[in-house]
């Protein structure tokens, strides 16, 4: 899970870079009849893929057995309201799910 986590990191930093150049080419362009740049396509894509692996993190909270019903509400609620950074804490610091058996 650590390395969602440093992807979750990586889009963050993506994300924030891509809205800063997004709103800084929209002061310039205001009355621009383009409606969507390849800068705006890159931030949806990129959107996309964080809401994607924000799923995923929940629905490994959901059925992470190493978790007690207490630990997992907690990491739930923190996932749900800190979102992407609720996320990226749970991909660092909960315990990892115990491996699958063959025969189970």
């Amino acid at each position: 899970m650590k390395k969602i986590g440093s992807i979750l990191v990586g889009l963050l930093l993506l994300h924030c870079s891509l809205v800063a150049l997004v709103y800084y080419s929209n002061l310039h362009h205001s009355f621009s009849l383009q409606i969507f740049t390849p800068l705006h396509i890159i931030g949806l894509a990129d959107i996309i893929t964080m809401v994607g692996l924000w799923i995923y993190t929940l629905l490994h909270a959901l059925q992470n057995r190493a978790l007690t019903e207490r630990e997992r509400l907690l990491w739930i609620a923190a996932i749900v309201i800190l979102s992407v950074f609720g996320a990226i804490l749970y991909n660092y610091l909960a315990p990892p799910s115990p491996p699958r058996s063959q025969y189970a």
